[in-house]
């Protein structure tokens, strides 16, 4: 023997299960930027600079720098979505502040852009060896 359903029966069996919650799942959306954390800064070289920091979720590593507020250089992007983050900076000059802004997007969309950091790069090293000059025998006494 076959029961039948009518379409409302259907509907009204359906909408039980979804609102009891064995329907399809429900997910929120990510909106919520990466945190960054642990800014390191290293000077090599009074013409390089690298900057590693950290995020709390997966995010890209975008950076700009200057030495202006308007951080108008655009670092090497990496897009690799990653907790760990690395960024080279060459072709600077000696004994400059630097500013710039970490600007990590996670897989949603979701980025932040912090502009509080800077860094001075180091003078050039003296490499001119000393120049002796004026100096004669009778100057010098041994005893």
């Amino acid at each position: 023997m076959k029961s039948k359903i009518s379409l409302l029966g259907l509907f009204l069996i359906l909408s039980a299960i979804i609102k009891i919650g064995l329907g399809p799942a429900q997910t929120t959306p990510d909106t919520t930027p990466p945190v960054i954390t642990q800014i390191q800064i290293t000077t090599p070289s009074s013409t390089t600079a690298e900057i590693n920091w950290l995020t709390d979720e997966p995010s890209d590593a975008n950076l700009y720098y200057g030495i202006s507020p308007a951080h108008n250089i655009h670092a090497p992007y990496d897009e690799t979505l990653r907790f760990a983050h690395s960024i080279n900076l060459t072709d600077l000059s000696p004994e400059t502040t630097y500013r710039f802004c970490i600007i990590p997007q996670d897989i949603s969309g979701n980025k932040i852009t912090d502009c509080s950091y800077t860094f001075t790069t180091p003078a050039t090293p003296d490499t001119t060896p000393p120049v002796i000059s004026e100096i004669s025998a009778g100057m010098a006494s041994v005893s």
